[in-house]
């Protein structure tokens, strides 16, 4: 029902039914679609799809069950866009539980994966979230070094959303 083989398919339709809909009607979504039992590679987006939503609404618990599964099913299924999303929704997760040694392992980690690419246009998310834990740490030099590479990356893309998490992560620095 979400379309094709992809495994974003379902995250992109989670999270386009939360900004038109609401975050209740993107989790109802995902888990009917996740009860009919759908082939792999849609279970595997909307795992990561309602586990984006659970944090953009706060529910760190659900958040991290939803993104756990996902990490436990990827392998050949899973695209570099969705082990990099993983990742730094894992990362945010953990950070904004206060489980910061774990945030800033899965944050450059993803940060790692992306330099060592040529998706540039993926450097935003996991430079910024790694900057906000360094920051949040004290750790200004470090963190600043990361926002840096988020604007870059921001630049790269000329993505709103990037420009948005590289701006963010700019602000927690300067508030450090």
């Amino acid at each position: 029902a979400a379309g094709g083989s992809s495994t974003m398919s379902a995250t992109m339709l989670c999270h386009g039914l939360a900004l038109r809909d609401g975050f209740a009607v993107a989790e109802a979504e995902m888990s009917g679609l996740l009860a009919g039992r759908p082939r792999p590679e849609v279970a595997l987006g909307a795992r990561l799809g309602r586990g984006v939503v659970r944090l953009w609404s706060n529910d760190l618990a659900g958040a991290q069950r939803d993104l756990a599964a996902a990490a436990t099913m990827t392998g050949e299924r899973w695209t570099f866009l969705g082990e990099v999303n993983v990742r730094v929704y894992r990362a945010e997760v953990a950070y904004r539980a206060g489980r910061w040694s774990e945030a800033l392992d899965l944050a450059e980690s993803a940060a790692s994966l992306v330099d060592d690419s040529d998706e540039s246009w993926l450097l935003a998310l996991p430079h910024a979230v790694a900057a906000f834990v360094l920051a949040g740490q004290g750790r200004v030099d470090l963190a600043r070094l990361h926002a840096e590479a988020a604007a870059a990356g921001a630049d790269a893309s000329a993505f709103v959303p990037a420009r948005l998490w590289a701006a963010h992560a700019s602000l927690r620095v300067a508030v450090a």
